[in-house]
């Protein structure tokens, strides 16, 4: 009664549709949980009100939407790339942060149906569809505002519209829209970019297909000519991207990476590297060398997303991968396949394990509205004691931009990355507001110096006492008011 029908293809989709939704309405993310979210999110809000590509006026203007800048050439810059920002602007104007985040559900899903596609094309049955729903890294990323997910889905159509016996024009222009968009969005995607493009045009000109040939090439040229275009307006060069990874890059790092990626790779679903082997085997070579630089590069960065957790830390630390994870999962499929045992287990149970990712997507849902309720109660703190109104001034630390945010309420912000400019920050503003507020959230990774805890125990708050105190580790909240 649970096996697989392919005329219900709809149905199922339906369902984790449904439970997308429903997980996503009944714990809406009403506060970020990730730094790198308030930048997306912060430069969309800038773009929304501002109408302009002067990021600076952000700092100018002490709105709090922009937490962290790049210095390039003296230009104040974001630090992340533009693509997904722009890419929410409809969604963030119509239904505030919770569209941002209802956009991440729908390509995520949109990826699925690319997937399901893929699957159809390579002979697999679609029961296979189930590993891309349930690969717990998907599933965890579908959940935030960040540049990964979208990539995964770009990546995909990319390879549903190029990935063919003959391109026409028509599916050589869908094919370089998602190539163009995987790069914008995240411009080291070109890792994977370039052998698909290569291979495309090694299809188009030996075939003499010369009108796909022209859209491959224009609509391609256009992306670049587009991300070219942003590097010149945030950067003053064309070939020097707002956002680098040069500090955090180096061979140093491939002793710590490239094993816990192996390890990763290997264990996320049991020996899910072997779906290299039927790549290889269908003479895949794009596909090989798209994993093969992703993965290097990577193993040479020195960032890993580790949990207390050491199973979690292998689902977290898989962010950067995800687009390769994609490839992996096609292969992997291919595999299972060859093995009656796997097909039939597919099949047999292929409902049960629908109703086991429908429960995760509402599990999942339910744990980040707890694990972000320490957020909530900052935010909630925060901006009940100073409204918009108010003399005051919010001082923080870069890890408190989860919670205060321009997004959250029109304020004076002024952030700090130190314990020295804290200092230098409060001797100048002292005596100008009524009131300020100083937030430092202390994570165990960050060094300090701190500064609210010398604050406190000095008892020197000079013309301001203390109105209201609140700390729970690692936050640490101070309101103090002119006398």
């Amino acid at each position: 009664m649970f096996e697989y029908k392919s005329r219900h293809l709809p149905v199922y989709a339906a369902l984790l549709l449904a439970a997308l939704l429903l997980g996503f309405f009944l714990f809406p993310q009403k506060v970020m949980t990730l730094r790198d979210e308030a930048n997306y999110l912060g430069v969309a809000g800038f773009l929304l009100e501002h109408h302009s590509l002067d990021f600076s006026k952000s700092l100018e203007r002490h709105d709090g939407l922009i937490p962290w800048f790049a210095d390039h050439n003296g230009r104040k810059v974001p630090l992340h790339p533009l693509g997904l920002s722009f890419l929410s602007l409809p969604f963030l104007a119509l239904l505030g942060m919770k569209g941002a985040y209802l956009l991440q559900l729908l390509l995520f899903f949109l990826g699925g149906f690319f997937f399901e596609r893929l699957l159809a094309r390579r002979g697999l049955p679609s029961a296979y569809l189930l590993l891309y729903f349930l690969f717990p890294p998907f599933i965890l990323y579908s959940r935030f505002f960040l540049a990964d997910m979208p990539s995964v889905t770009c990546c995909l159509g990319a390879l549903y519209f190029l990935h063919r016996k003959e391109i026409r024009p028509g599916t050589a222009f869908g094919g370089m829209v998602c190539l163009g968009m995987a790069f914008v969005i995240k411009p080291v995607n070109a890792l994977f970019i370039a052998p698909l493009a290569l291979w495309a045009l090694s299809k188009t000109v030996p075939a003499r297909t010369w009108a796909s040939l022209a859209v491959l090439t224009i609509t391609g040229a256009g992306f670049v000519g587009l991300q070219l275009a942003l590097n010149h307006a945030f950067t003053g060069h064309a070939l020097e991207f707002s956002y680098q990874t040069g500090a955090m890059f180096g061979p140093e790092n491939i002793r710590e990476s490239a094993p816990f990626y192996l390890l990763a790779l290997g264990l996320c679903y049991p020996a899910m590297l072997a779906g290299l082997w039927p790549l290889l085997r269908n003479r895949e070579g794009f596909l090989l060398a798209a994993f093969g630089c992703g993965f290097l590069f990577y193993s040479f960065f020195s960032y890993i997303d580790y949990d207390a957790n050491p199973l979690l830390s292998l689902v977290r630390g898989q962010r950067y991968l995800l687009p390769y994870d994609a490839i992996l999962l096609l292969g992997y499929a291919a595999l299972l396949n060859r093995w009656r045992f796997f097909d039939g287990l597919f099949r047999r149970l292929f409902v049960p394990l629908i109703l086991l990712a429908c429960l995760a997507y509402l599990g999942l849902g339910m744990k980040l509205h707890k694990f972000a309720s320490d957020n909530r109660t900052m935010l909630d703190w925060i901006y009940s004691h100073v409204r918009e109104d108010d003399d005051a001034v919010i001082i923080y630390n870069t890890d408190s931009a989860e919670f205060i945010h321009g997004l959250y309420g029109k304020r004076n912000y002024r952030m700090i990355f130190s314990g020295e400019e804290f200092e230098a920050v409060y001797r100048d503003i002292s005596g100008s507001y009524k009131r300020i507020l100083i937030s430092e959230t202390n994570h165990p990774y960050r060094k300090g110096p701190h500064y609210l805890d010398p604050l406190l125990k000095s008892l020197d708050f000079g013309d301001y006492t203390v109105e209201a105190h609140l700390e729970k580790p690692p936050f640490n909240l101070l309101l103090l008011s002119h006398r």
